[in-house]
């Protein structure tokens, strides 16, 4: 019994080992990098060296670290100026989507008066009373007689 336990405690570790389970870490000394860039890791080691990034480098994201290091950069009055202008922007961008919104419904609102209207007056020369021209376009007596008297 004992020696079944004993494999089967074999056999899970050698499973554990096989799937390799455990990250590989490397630790980088940046300092001792020669700025010689070979392959994509080495852009990124340029990177944590310099505080810029390295003329031609196109490893993947690299384009978001410029972004990073961009506003790493800047003095404090800058961020704070890119800080207030981004909350301005996104501020006027909720005005505009608002005000487009708004100006599409009343929009449709306008179309479908206006609709209205112009079935009426089709209806007016098709010689229809006006308690069918209310009953199917909702436009009121009142108006129904301004447009028969040319309105």
């Amino acid at each position: 019994m004992l020696k079944q336990r004993n494999r089967a405690r074999l056999f899970l570790l050698f499973k554990l080992i096989e799937r390799n389970i455990f990250p590989e870490y490397y630790l980088i000394t940046v300092e001792r990098f020669k700025n010689t860039i070979k392959n994509s890791i080495d852009e990124w080691i340029y990177i944590f060296k310099n505080n810029q990034v390295a003329p031609g480098s196109v490893s993947k994201n690299i384009d978001k670290a410029v972004e990073k290091l961009n506003l790493m950069n800047l003095t404090k009055e800058e961020r704070d100026g890119y800080e207030n202008y981004l909350i301005n922007f996104v501020r006027d961008k909720d005005v505009i989507n608002t005000a487009k919104a708004e100006g599409e419904a009343l929009g449709i609102q306008k179309g479908k008066i206006e609709g209205k209207i112009e079935i009426a007056r089709n209806m007016i020369e098709d010689g229809e009373l006006n308690e069918k021209i209310v009953k199917y376009t909702g436009v009121t007596v009142k108006d129904i007689e301004k447009l028969r008297n040319g309105g």
